[in-house]
């Protein structure tokens, strides 16, 4: 299905896909906050774009309202990628896409620590495979550099710079919606210029990203940590 992202000031990255059988605009939050606009196949992509801006008001309450599960059952996704499938075997497995555990072990509200392990190890697949890649991105697209790029288990921060401008991701940023991954790593990129939270170093991050105290409220709904995904908000009109 064609679809086109772009980012909404105001509301952050929107995806907008064109369905021909669809007759009404319609916007949803998937289970980590992403945007998505679904149109019908005639209108121009604009048009998602302008919806999602209208919604913003119900998008920001839709995201402050968001409260992960604290189950895990077949079918809950970990991340962006993988999935829990109930399976015959003794043993947790960390597949591609799938994390397959023990049907006597789901669905739960207290998770194993062998469960919770496989969990962070989908995560850093995830993070290890994507983070990286977005950060080189944006550091090209805003003309900042820096040395290396690890992805580690951090539960107390999104991310960190160091003074030599190496910057280490949590693997639980790869949970959160992409607008917010983007603004954690152009918060630390913008490190790469000012070690500090300086004045000028937040007149940095609005330079680079404009929208930066929205995506900042909304990030502070978060935290780094291992979050089960329920499912999807929707509006239509």
């Amino acid at each position: 299905m064609p679809y086109k992202e772009q980012a909404v000031n105001g509301v952050g990255v929107v995806r907008v896909t064109k369905r021909r059988r669809v007759k009404h605009l319609k916007v949803r939050l998937d289970p980590r906050g992403d945007i998505h606009v679904t149109i019908p196949y005639w209108l121009p992509y604009a048009s998602g774009f302008q919806f999602a801006w209208s919604k913003r008001d119900w998008i920001a309450k839709s995201r402050t309202k968001h409260i992960a599960p604290s189950y895990y059952a077949a079918g809950t996704r970990i991340g962006k990628a993988h999935v829990l499938e109930a399976t015959d075997s003794p043993k947790i497995r960390v597949g591609r896409q799938v994390i397959s555990v023990p049907a006597n072990h789901l669905p739960t509200d207290s998770p194993s620590i062998s469960l919770q392990r496989a969990g962070e190890r989908a995560l850093k697949r995830q993070a290890e495979a994507l983070l990286p890649k977005r950060l080189e991105a944006l550091a090209m697209d805003n003309n900042f550099k820096y040395k290396d790029v690890s992805v580690k288990k951090m539960t107390s921060r999104w991310g960190s710079c160091s003074s030599e401008n190496d910057i280490a991701l949590s693997i639980f940023l790869i949970q959160l919606p992409w607008d917010l991954i983007d603004y954690v790593l152009l918060h630390e990129l913008a490190h790469t210029v000012q070690h500090n939270h300086s004045p000028q170093f937040w007149q940095l991050v609005e330079n680079h990203m404009p929208d930066y105290k929205t995506r900042r409220r909304a990030l502070k709904q978060n935290r780094p940590t291992l979050i089960p995904i329920n499912e999807p908000s929707m509006v239509n009109i």
